[in-house]
């Protein structure tokens, strides 16, 4: 990382944290860059303060099934909680309802801390692996846990064997090999993309700061959105395949 950002000056003055947090679990090196906690600390606050808002303009209106006529909290909240529980009752069908809490979480905390990085002196916590792995092992033990609380422990290992007897010795390698993969997936996925994005944006702004601003930061927010929909929505297919029925 190169450059002044705010989180810079803060881990100048926080160096005493660096002893604290100890080494990284990604690359076992003392933790002296800390961008990735402080953002993930305003991402997660800007969603909580959207959601408190939108709260209290639900409770303080006369209709709650009526949208607001004003661009406000609440509208935000509800274009984008739609947008994914739609996408979540195709995938999943009408039991998403019990899954979704967790899917907006992902989905909301995602978006929030990609869109950090369009602010000048900020950095997106989701271009470091540390959070990105956190993420992805998030979700791993996520469907996991909805697959074995609902088809319960024998079921759900079922499918790692295959779809008949003959085929498990092959089939259960290959399943468990794919299975722990996915959480590294979706963190090297999110954390390329966002970071090669960030590296991007900041290349053509300060080269092209008065030339192309507003295309380059339209191309980066493009990468925001498609970064979140492929992280969420793997989620939610992974949800859907481990709470899944069959003949196993």
């Amino acid at each position: 990382m190169s450059g002044w950002t705010i989180f810079s000056e803060i881990n100048e003055k926080t160096e005493a944290l660096s002893h604290m947090l100890g080494n990284s679990f990604v690359n076992n090196k003392p933790v002296h860059d800390t961008h990735q906690i402080w953002g993930a600390l305003i991402a997660g606050g800007i969603a909580i303060s959207l959601g408190i808002f939108a709260k209290k303009s639900i409770d303080k209106s006369e209709n709650s099934l009526i949208p607001s006529d004003k661009f406000n909290a609440r509208n935000i909240m509800e274009i984008f909680i739609e947008s994914f529980y739609n996408m979540a009752k195709d995938i999943i069908g009408p039991d998403a309802k019990k899954f979704f809490p967790w899917i907006a979480t992902f989905a909301i905390f995602i978006f929030f801390s990609n869109l950090i990085g369009m602010i000048p002196g900020f950095l997106p916590p989701t271009d470091n692996l540390n959070t990105t792995l956190a993420l992805g092992i998030f979700s791993f033990g996520l469907y996991n846990w909805y697959g074995i609380k609902e088809q319960g422990v024998v079921a759900h290992f079922k499918h790692f064997l295959g779809p008949m007897p003959a085929l498990a010795p092959l089939m259960l390698p290959i399943e468990l090999i794919s299975h722990f993969a996915r959480p590294l997936s979706l963190a090297l996925r999110l954390m390329g993309n966002i970071a090669g994005d960030h590296l991007v944006l900041g290349l053509f702004l300060s080269i092209l700061a008065f030339v192309l601003p507003l295309p380059i930061m339209l191309l980066g927010m493009i990468v925001i959105l498609v970064q979140t929909l492929v992280f969420t929505i793997l989620t939610i297919v992974y949800i859907s395949m481990a709470v899944e029925h069959d003949s196993h």
